[in-house]
């Protein structure tokens, strides 16, 4: 089952070419992006190759190579757009700061109790007051 010839083409840079095939081999990248990068490699490399076909090679449906396939056309990356939703209420900082005091024996902070609860943890954390 060959399927319809690609409606986008994709066409990489001898720099871009390098990156990706570099992403593609990586076991510490995000395996989305690796995925992608396996994707328009592929995409490159065989242009005749149909999207299902390279779908069925990387392991992955059609309609994410045919996704990526326009997605590199208008935005060279292989990176997922940013989520809709409220901005994060605490830092990075007060969150690593808030798991610290949690993964904590209440006792080490002078508490009587012996785990934390939600509640106990949000008022210790506000009594110290560095949060």
């Amino acid at each position: 089952m060959a399927g319809p010839k690609p409606k986008y083409a994709v066409q990489l840079t001898e720099q871009q070419y390098k990156e990706l095939k570099h992403l593609s081999q990586s076991h510490m990248a995000p395996w989305v992006e690796v995925q992608r990068a396996r994707i328009l490699l592929l995409a490159h490399e065989c242009p005749d190759y149909s999207n299902y076909r390279i779908a069925k090679k990387v392991g992955c449906g059609a309609d994410m190579v045919k996704k990526w396939r326009r997605r590199w056309q208008k935005e060279p990356s292989v990176k997922s757009l940013p989520r809709a939703g409220a901005p994060r209420k605490f830092s990075a900082l007060q969150r690593s700061q808030i798991t610290a005091l949690a993964c904590s024996n209440p006792s080490d902070h002078g508490k009587p109790w012996k785990r934390w609860s939600g509640e106990k943890l949000a008022q210790t954390a506000i009594e110290k007051k560095n949060y």
